[in-house]
């Protein structure tokens, strides 16, 4: 197990400290090995101009790693001081992905991908576990593709304190699980737009995140075919927040969650099961059937100023007189209730801050 670094100042002959560092992602992975940390400094923009293939798969007891840094190696995670960095990919508007194929047992730290005519972060079609923590992209001016794509039923995904922003559909979900935690995905395009569309995923699970779909007319689904999924203490806005038309197992919990509609909360044709709670009297449910059971303490609303401190800008913390606040319950965490500690707090909505939409160094370190 070695550490590798990638700068743009090293000598770009070993990698084993700043002053022999690679210059490209690239080298490093390719010469990395089971249980390797890779080590990215920001230092600038780096500029791609092939994707970076990462569909080596590591062992699953010995995961590799990639991962930002600002002045010392971890300093970038989350109760560091530089939490909210972000080493930045740019593909110079090519037409290609960014991080590409990504393999089995890999963690990603600390990535800014932009500027390209494909998936950011494309899982690829083989590996059981892949792990994004404070990721990041933007894909404006990109229209047409995921920015997340994940097309493998046998996978699990875990994203924590992650921002991603398009215009098109943020995220094609396929796999067993995909959990993600302090998370924040926003849908802005007119014509096809939602922040998750599911093609056979499973569980999916949102702690503390908010999905936003911007544009607020036309089949707008904000959550859209999945089978089973968690909701705790996030905000889901669109014309349909969550949409369940494909599959005939869903089973849906959710508690504490603030949803913003002009329409329904919850489009449901198809689903038939998950008898989670038959408190759903405050939901607008409309479709064919209406087994799907939502949770309690949730709250739907058109309009979400009267809240939140600004919405537009996004800054979702509470007003003092917002009536989420003390209107939710604490809630066991799992669809199960087995692990019995508590999550979520009283409020309704996130609790927890989300990371820098942008990265703090786009524009103070040009590369």
């Amino acid at each position: 197990m070695a550490d590798i670094f990638v700068n743009h100042t090293g000598d770009d002959t070993t990698g084993t400290h700043e002053g022999t560092a690679y210059n490209e992602l690239q080298t490093a992975i390719n010469n990395s090995a089971d249980g390797d940390k890779i080590w990215v400094k920001i230092d600038g923009v780096y500029y791609i101009d092939t994707p970076i293939d990462i569909s080596v798969t590591a062992g699953y007891n010995n995961g590799r790693l990639i991962e930002g840094y600002y002045s010392r190696t971890g300093d970038c995670r989350r109760g560091q001081p530089y939490f909210g960095y972000r080493a930045i990919f740019d593909g110079q508007g090519l037409t290609m992905n960014c991080f590409d194929y990504i393999g089995s047992e890999w963690v990603l730290a600390n990535l800014h991908a932009t500027n390209v005519d494909g998936y950011l972060f494309n899982f690829g079609t083989t590996g059981i576990q892949k792990t994004l923590i404070n990721c990041s992209g933007d894909k404006t001016g990109h229209s047409g593709k995921y920015q997340l794509y994940s097309n493998y039923t046998y996978q699990r995904l875990i994203m924590t304190d992650c921002h991603f922003v398009n215009d098109y559909y943020v995220m094609m979900a396929k796999g067993y699980a995909i959990i993600t935690k302090n998370c924040w995905f926003e849908s802005t395009g007119e014509t096809y737009n939602g922040c998750v569309s599911g093609a056979g995923c499973y569980f999916f699970s949102g702690n503390n995140c908010a999905f936003i779909s911007r544009h607020d007319a036309g089949s707008n689904y904000c959550l859209n075919r999945l089978y089973s999924l968690e909701l705790i203490n996030s905000i889901v806005a669109g014309n349909f927040c969550i949409n369940v038309n494909s599959g005939i197992y869903n089973h849906i919990l959710a508690v504490n969650n603030y949803f913003c509609t002009n329409s329904r909360a919850l489009n449901c044709y198809y689903g038939t099961g998950g008898l989670f709670d038959y408190n759903a009297t405050n939901f607008p449910i409309w479709g064919t059937y209406q087994f799907v059971r939502m949770g309690e303490n949730n709250i739907t609303e058109v309009n979400p100023y009267q809240n939140f401190q600004d919405w537009d800008n996004r800054d979702f913390s509470l007003k003092q007189d917002s009536i989420l606040i003390a209107a939710g319950q604490p809630v066991l965490s799992g669809l199960d209730g087995s692990n019995p500690k508590y999550t979520g707090q009283a409020n309704i909505g996130p609790y927890l801050a989300f990371p820098k939409p942008t990265p703090k160094l786009l524009f103070k370190q040009g590369g």
